[in-house]
């Protein structure tokens, strides 16, 4: 009998991954950065990674909704 293994839900996400889910530039991405719009976490003097939530919430608090 196999084990399962649950599937945990990425928290941090690195600079590629944040550009590919927001679908934005590199300079969009430090823009946000240092305008403090989203999270992030400094592994070292030139390497961030993002807050996932932090950015659902940046989406969230950004949505312009459709009138239909």
């Amino acid at each position: 009998m196999k084990a399962k293994v649950a599937t945990v839900e990425k928290i941090w996400l690195s600079p590629a991954e944040a550009k590919k889910y927001l679908g934005c530039s590199r300079d969009l991405l430090a823009r946000l950065r240092s305008e403090s719009k989203i999270s992030f976490s400094a592994i070292s003097e030139n390497y961030f990674i993002y807050d996932k939530r932090s950015i659902d919430r940046y989406l969230e608090k950004n949505l312009i909704k459709a009138v239909v």
